[in-house]
């Protein structure tokens, strides 16, 4: 399994990651040059699953400033030295208005656990092209990842179906969450079999770094592709 790639044809900045865990050791010792003081950060939860907010008032529960949701999406950024950080509730904002504090963040931060659900908010928001679009920094926490391609799945194990993504990242899947257990194997062979593309793996203290097509993998990150069938079947 591949531990690096290029991808000449991905420009955008990106980060990948399954946890607001990106300031620990793993990470730090490559993003200390990426994510720094004085960058300004705008913050995005898209998801409303298990505990993600589904309507503005719990939105406003949810991400209060006291809360630890709050808390836990800032602490990252705060510890690379980040001050300038604002929240975007997509119960109040217009297309115009969340476009432009998106154009005007250096970093943006994507968090949520349902990637059919976040691509319904960014939609009825009409912000496909705004995040297609952007220049800074795009962090991505958790199963939201998966939007960055150019198609992902959606639906449970038993009736799954694609739809488009923004194709930040078109060339490559996400596997997000993984543990060497036979389910997930089971998974990676499964998406290996049908899918030709490059699949990134992420555990929970690994993550992806894009910029001018070159993927840093961080932590215990790793590129599965159709060639390594054989080695995965091995591990069952």
């Amino acid at each position: 399994m591949r531990e690096g790639k290029e991808y000449p044809n991905v420009s955008q900045r990106c980060l990948i990651v399954n946890k607001t865990n990106f300031d620990q050791i793993w990470a730090a010792e490559y993003l200390h040059d990426v994510i720094h003081r004085d960058m300004s950060a705008l913050i995005i939860p898209l998801g409303h699953d298990e505990g993600w907010a589904s309507d503005a008032g719990a939105w406003k529960d949810q991400f209060a400033s006291e809360s630890d949701y709050h808390y836990d999406l800032e602490r990252p950024l705060r510890s690379y030295g980040i001050r300038r950080i604002t929240w975007m509730d997509f119960h109040q904002e217009s297309t115009e208005s969340a476009s432009e504090k998106i154009r005007q963040a250096d970093l943006v931060m994507l968090a949520g656990d349902d990637p059919g659900a976040g691509m319904d908010r960014i939609e009825d928001l009409g912000l496909v092209l705004a995040l297609q679009t952007y220049q800074g920094l795009l962090i991505t926490v958790s199963e939201i990842s998966q939007i960055l391609a150019a198609q992902f799945e959606t639906g449970d194990e038993y009736e799954r179906s694609e739809r488009d993504g923004l194709a930040r990242i078109p060339l490559i899947r996400f596997h997000m969450h993984y543990s060497e257990t036979e389910e997930e194997l089971r998974k990676m062979i499964r998406y290996l079999e049908t899918d030709s593309r490059p699949l990134i793996v992420l555990s929970e203290k690994s993550g992806l770094y894009i910029e001018n097509g070159s993927l840093e993998l961080l932590g215990d990150a790793f590129i599965a592709e159709d060639s390594d069938l054989d080695e995965l079947y091995s591990l069952l």
